[in-house]
């Protein structure tokens, strides 16, 4: 039950990450779309926040898979303590990213508040995983973010299986090591190499957004106020503008 995977140190600037926090994710998202990233990875929407997530969380991926007992009693602890020392040993705030590689997926808890306090302890923001959480009450008064399908009593028989592998979560493939952005919306992986574009894209994003607002929320605004406002794109698409789009109707 050891890793598949060598140890990764993260190799993004805490100062993108404090950057990162400061948008909300479908911002992050526009973000990303604006600055042209391919096959962008998302969480679908049976993901969602289980014990509150007040503001944004950013980090670096240390990811597991959970299964059914292998070997004996305890054959899971060493990967477990392992994984934990590899959320200490990262040099940024980390996501946990848990996938349910069970037979029947969903239906055990896998995490409560034991394994919650010790990853939170280790440095970890928050925990992302595609199946059920229990505790829900502790993890509350722990603050501590958790994101999952839902809730549950019984552990069941699932336990810590691999670590540092890649995962793949609610639709979101997720590599150990990559830059994820979280918040009530659901979560969005980040190109490392692009966190510093992608903060100042998501700024101009909510400057952009911030003028359409203020113009809707005008009382003199018509729809053709917003016809013009898009003017370039309904140029692009057509060829030109109606004669109502140019003023002429």
């Amino acid at each position: 039950m050891a890793n598949d995977q060598a140890t990764f140190t993260a190799s993004v600037a805490q100062a993108d990450i404090q950057a990162l926090a400061g948008f909300d994710t479908p911002t992050i998202a526009n973000a990303l779309e604006v600055l042209g990233v391919p096959d962008v990875q998302w969480t679908g929407p049976s993901i969602r926040s289980l014990s509150g997530l007040a503001t944004p969380i950013v980090g670096v991926a240390v990811t597991a898979t959970m299964s059914e007992q292998r070997g004996g009693q305890f054959e899971h602890i060493e990967a477990w303590v392992n994984f934990c020392e590899e959320i200490e040993r990262t040099p940024v705030p980390v996501i946990a990213v848990f996938h349910d590689d069970s037979k029947d997926p969903g239906r055990e808890a896998m995490i409560g508040e034991g394994m919650s306090r010790a990853v939170r302890a280790a440095g970890a923001v928050g925990l992302i995983c595609d199946g059920c959480v229990r505790d829900i009450e502790r993890l509350k008064e722990l603050r501590f973010p958790v994101m999952g399908i839902g809730l549950t009593t019984h552990r069941g028989r699932i336990r810590f299986h691999r670590f540092q592998v890649p995962v793949q979560v609610a639709g979101m493939a997720v590599l150990p090591g990559d830059l994820i952005h979280a918040d009530m919306n659901g979560a969005v992986v980040i190109p490392r190499e692009l966190a510093t574009q992608t903060a100042d894209a998501a700024g101009n994003v909510v400057t952009k957004e911030s003028k359409l607002f203020a113009m809707i929320s005008d009382p003199t605004y018509c729809v053709k106020k917003l016809r013009l406002w898009y003017r370039t794109a309904i140029e692009s698409t057509h060829g030109g503008l109606s004669d109502n789009a140019k003023g002429g109707g």
